[in-house]
């Protein structure tokens, strides 16, 4: 295990693993800031990774990324169907990190692309603490509802090319 090591900037010191620095200085972290060997606000891979809930990717693809900062994570991704990917539920995938609480809406952004026809707005939500899913916006009522992506919500039939893209943020545990 390696230590950080305070010099001999004046004012600078350390105290039960805690490195203070006196205003008016900075502290600059050669090659990027790493706490527990991962880069503070570091974006990385998690498409490797992912389980699915109502959703076989078949020969579809997803590439998605999170990096976490403090105690909120970032994490965006895209889903391509593939011609043997199949939808029979609301459709739900796998947080790279679990959250602090499961909240039934959060105001995060998705996007479902019916390949050739429309695009349709919608949302992210924590289905638990492990788990997101989607929901798009549907217009029918007197007010904008929201309708968990299903085998037929919003496209009907979904088909290859399309495509659910999601930017979502929450709090870690």
């Amino acid at each position: 295990m390696s230590r950080l090591t305070v010099g001999s900037i004046e004012g600078l010191t350390e105290n039960s693993n805690v490195i203070s620095v006196p205003t008016g200085h900075t502290l600059n972290a050669v090659d990027g800031l790493q706490i527990g060997g991962v880069g503070v606000g570091e974006y990385t891979d998690y498409s490797g990774s992912i389980t699915y809930n109502n959703l076989t990717l078949g020969n579809g693809t997803h590439e998605s990324w999170y990096a976490r900062i403090g105690d909120f994570v970032h994490f965006y991704g895209i889903i391509v169907f593939g011609s043997t990917t199949s939808v029979t539920g609301a459709v739900q995938w796998s947080l790279p990190i679990a959250a602090y609480q499961s909240a039934p809406f959060h105001p995060n952004n998705v996007l479902i692309e019916n390949i050739g026809t429309a695009y349709v707005d919608g949302a992210a939500f924590l289905a638990s603490t492990t788990i997101v899913g989607a929901f798009a916006k549907y217009a029918g009522a007197t007010y904008v509802e929201w309708q968990a992506i299903s085998s037929s919500i919003p496209v009907g039939t979904w088909a290859t090319g399309d495509k659910i893209v999601y930017d979502f943020m929450y709090r870690a545990a």
